[in-house]
């Protein structure tokens, strides 16, 4: 009746401990100046990637810390996941997006994006995620 498994369903990746926010919400209680900032190297990427895909882990869910802070490596990854034919979500506050990054979310397979859009004006943004950015008058309706 029960199918064992070799592995789990689904693996969340933190890349990197880095982050260009400080949510109030944010689940990450290490999330204080004094804390070290760690990402893991690009070698132990490759080996957690081969493990998974060796072990026939299905779904990879890459989080952060931010993990566009190093799209180089997010996209090495992304790029090894898919090889491996494992299905890919990232979850990300979207900040540095930019139309060339969705295009390879969309070119490398990603399944899932997951955001947090916190209010429609960009002083409540700010107010939750405690960073005030630059941005022009259009990014005042975020909305």
């Amino acid at each position: 009746m029960y199918k064992e498994l070799k592995s789990p369903v689904a693996v969340q990746l933190e890349l990197t401990t880095r982050c260009n926010h400080k949510c109030i919400h944010c689940y990450n209680h290490w999330r204080k100046d004094s804390v070290q900032n760690i990402t893991l190297s690009e070698n132990d990427l490759r080996q957690i990637i081969d493990n998974l895909r060796e072990n026939e882990c299905p779904n990879l869910l890459i989080t952060g810390g931010e993990p566009m802070l190093n799209k180089k490596v997010l996209f090495r990854v992304l790029e090894r996941a898919k090889k491996g034919g494992i299905t890919t979500s990232v979850n990300s506050t979207l900040v540095t997006l930019t139309e060339n990054d969705a295009n390879r979310f969309k070119e490398l397979g990603v399944s899932t994006v997951l955001t947090s859009i916190l209010g429609p004006q960009y002083a409540t943004l700010c107010k939750y995620v405690s960073v005030y950015m630059i941005h022009t008058r259009e990014e005042e309706n975020v909305l």
